[in-house]
């Protein structure tokens, strides 16, 4: 039986964690975090992991290189044969090495779930956290940069059938129960 992956993508605030918990929990599969790979290849007191550890002490984002390399041989070391990927691909760069991987691996893409949030709704719920870098301004230009990356991508998997978009604007439990209805009529 070949390995399925089923990818969550949505901007900051929208959700896309707990709902990847959700699903993991109905569904059955392995929630894969690629920031929470590298954290742990950080914590390694060893060459990459002191490499990355400097990148992300930067405040630096980790070479595209590197952290779909380090997430893919963690996919195809993976004993779980259904794999949530919660937030990757994220440009048509990573889309790209994605869909390579995937074919070479013989990995079925399952879905691609897109939990989209207004912009009004991002700042609200990100300023509700009280981070010091959640401040109005900061946030509507992560938001501009995050949907000037991902739109290509979003419309890509939308033309292959593989799109899965959810109203994220929604209170939890209704974005869930969207996104269970929606699975269901993919995964039998």
């Amino acid at each position: 039986m070949s390995k399925k992956i089923l990818v969550m993508l949505g901007p900051a605030g929208s959700g896309k964690s707990t709902q990847a918990e959700m699903i993991c929990k109905t569904f059955g599969f392995k929630h894969i975090v690629e920031s929470d790979l590298l954290k742990k290849i950080a914590s390694k007191n060893n060459k990459e992991g002191k490499t990355i550890k400097k990148i992300m002490a930067d405040g630096k984002l980790v070479p595209f290189e590197i952290s779909s390399n380090i997430l893919f041989k963690h996919i195809e070391k993976e004993k779980h044969q259904k794999l949530l990927i919660d937030g990757f691909p994220r440009d048509t760069d990573q889309t790209a090495a994605l869909d390579y991987f995937i074919y070479s691996k013989n990995i079925e893409l399952m879905s691609v779930v897109f939990i989209s949030l207004s912009k009004q709704e991002v700042i609200k719920r990100l300023i509700k956290r009280d981070r010091a870098d959640d401040l109005p301004r900061v946030i509507k230009r992560r938001y501009s940069i995050y949907l000037e990356r991902t739109r290509p991508v979003i419309r890509r998997y939308k033309e292959d059938q593989k799109l899965i978009e959810i109203n994220g604007n929604k209170p939890i439990e209704e974005v869930f129960k969207e996104i269970s209805q929606k699975l269901k009529h993919k995964l039998c």
